[in-house]
């Protein structure tokens, strides 16, 4: 390449000089438009991100907005629910306070099984509402102060699915249906109303079956005086396997050996049962 340049002239020599500078300044201003163009990208890419960060606050804004309505209409319907749980035990003067503690052991459970918030919402409502099929139950029968007859057990055991059919033309409850219809299934395939068996039963019902009895057991009756709650859970380990899921009940004995059904039952009026 040396030798080339040697060979030119000196006007040569000064057209290949002025035709690299001119080369020079077309590539110096091709590079400037480039570095324009760069730049006015880089503004737009900002603007773009200053409207994607406000629109995003926006919709920060919107959602903290649609977060607070839900909780407050959450709050309302387990209020409401709540109502409606009292006024079914107001007809039943033996088995008061009943709702209550069977909803506060039940969430203690669950949150023992690891439940999420909103299963625990959902089986907070299923078993405060448990027995609302009760108010389809004549008084004669919810109120006899002795056992049943044959007769009126039947018409009491209808409660499950007068509850289930009220549940059902409320769709923010239908969730809770499991556990009003099938907490008095068993594990043989014994109960009702469907003698529902096994896992054929929905784990809802298995759960509040063993709480129901629990609580059921340890409650005062005009028939019989209620037993300890130790007594109580070696009365439901007895009946793993026939009346209870036999998974569930050592899990449900570890609550109570771990204090957390005393705790669950002595933090009425400190805990929201109402707000999760």
């Amino acid at each position: 390449m040396h030798d080339d340049i040697a060979g030119l002239t000196r006007a040569e020599l000064e057209r290949e000089v002025r035709y690299w500078r001119t080369q020079s300044l077309l590539l110096a201003r091709d590079f400037g438009g480039v570095r324009a163009d760069l730049s006015r990208q880089a503004a737009e890419v900002g603007l773009l991100r200053a409207q994607l960060l406000s629109y995003a606050e926006d919709l920060n804004r919107e959602y903290q907005l649609v977060r607070e309505r839900t909780v407050a209409l959450e709050r309302l319907l387990v209020a409401t629910v709540g109502a409606l749980a009292n006024s079914i035990e107001a007809r039943d003067p033996y088995t008061r306070g009943h709702t209550d503690r069977v909803a506060r052991i039940t969430l203690a459970f669950c949150e023992r099984l690891g439940w999420e918030r909103e299963r625990l919402s959902i089986a907070r409502m299923g078993a405060l509402l448990h027995d609302i099929g009760k108010i389809g139950v004549p008084d004669a029968i919810l109120r006899k102060p002795g056992r049943l007859t044959a007769e009126e057990y039947e018409l009491m055991k209808q409660h499950t699915t007068i509850g289930a059919q009220i549940l059902q033309g409320i769709d923010a409850l239908v969730p809770a249906i499991p556990f009003v219809l099938c907490h008095h299934e068993r594990w043989d395939g014994k109960g009702y109303p469907q003698g529902l068996a096994g896992e054929e039963i929905p784990i809802e019902g298995r759960i509040l079956a063993i709480v129901d009895a629990f609580d059921a057991m340890t409650s005062v009756r005009v028939y019989r005086a209620p037993l300890t709650m130790e007594t109580a859970v070696n009365e439901i380990r007895r009946c793993a396997g026939t009346q209870f899921d036999p998974a569930l009940v050592p899990a449900f004995v570890r609550l109570y050996q771990d204090g957390l059904i005393h705790q669950a039952l002595e933090e009425k009026g400190t805990r929201e049962l109402y707000a999760i």
